[in-house]
Formats: structure tokens, sequence, C-alpha cells
């Protein structure tokens, strides 16, 4: 890959995270969850396109990361799904 293309990822990547984290404060969860997935995506691309394994450790380990905070927002996701369905006294 292209030393353009790369650069484009990585803004892509940088917005995704930006976005991701926007949505999470606004417990807007199911939409950060599917913003993470996207920026999980192309992290691994990221890090499948680079010769640089300090660069491709820090791009898995990034992806990681943020499977880890999906696997935490899908449970917030649920309560909150759960408390909305509840019925209030």
């Amino acid at each position: 890959m292209d030393a353009s293309k790369f650069k484009k990822l990585e803004e892509y990547a940088s917005t995704l995270g930006k976005k991701g984290a926007e949505e999470e404060k606004s417990h807007e969860y199911v939409e950060a969850i599917q913003t993470y997935l996207k920026l999980v995506d192309v992290l691994l691309v990221m890090a499948d396109a680079t010769p640089n394994y300090p660069y491709w450790v820090k791009c898995t380990t990034s992806a990681e990361t943020y499977q880890k905070k999906i696997k935490t927002l899908i449970g917030l996701a649920v309560l909150a799904q759960e408390k909305a369905q509840t019925p209030t006294r």
C-alpha cells in the first residue's frame, strides 16, 4: 500500500476513534459499538499493510483494546435496554 493511502487510513482510524468516543460519552452504545467495529477492521487492515513490526504491534494491540471496549459496551447496551423496558412504579 502506498504512503498516501496508508495516511488516509490513519486519518480515518483517528476519525472513527473520536466519533466512537463521542457516541460512548453520550450513551449511544449501539452506535459506538458499530463505530468501534469499523475501527477494529481499519486497524487490522493497517496492521496487515505495514512492513514495520513495531507499528504492526501497535495496530493489533489497539484493535484488541477496542474489541474489549466493544464487549463492555455490549453489556452496557443490554443493561440500558433492560432498564428502558422495566416499568417504573
